[in-house]
């Protein structure tokens, strides 16, 4: 309601993304997809701030289709090549059950560190891919407390 008692100016994209966070953290995150929409209506465009709230609604309602038409917003705007965006697209994938798109995203990482590592090999593990996902563990490049597996 806050939102809506904005008369003197229009919400700017930090209103937005607030919003599109508090929302992506209900029991019902795909509200903030519908946020998101609203935020294109207005005329805002979305900033790599943007994004992760949104893959991480996809991820935690299992949407598939919107996850896929976010990327490709990403992909249109270039704000996949940011390295926070990047790897929520990887987790993003994983858990929505499309670890071939997730591959095919991890494998562009340029820059690969433990989270993107560990978005990756989360999906392998949660699609049975013991194997896989073991490899990629002894392939990050520095391991810590965090990232150790016996």
């Amino acid at each position: 309601s806050l939102f809506h008692s904005i008369h003197h100016q229009p919400p700017n994209i930090f209103i937005w993304n607030t919003l599109i966070r508090a929302h992506s953290l209900t029991p019902t995150p795909t509200s903030s997809l519908h946020l998101f929409s609203q935020m294109l209506h207005s005329g805002l465009y979305p900033n790599s701030h943007t994004f992760p709230s949104l893959f991480k609604s996809c991820a935690k309602s299992k949407a598939t289709h919107e996850a896929k038409q976010l990327h490709a917003h990403a992909l249109k705007l270039a704000l996949h090549c940011h390295p926070h965006v990047h790897t929520l697209i990887v987790h993003m994938y994983s858990q929505v059950g499309e670890l071939r798109d997730a591959c095919l995203m991890f494998d562009k990482i340029t820059l690969r560190v433990a989270v993107s590592f560990t978005a990756i090999i989360t999906g392998y593990v949660s699609e049975g891919h013991a194997d896989d996902a073991r490899r990629l563990f002894d392939e990050i490049p520095a391991k810590d407390v965090v990232s150790w597996m016996p």
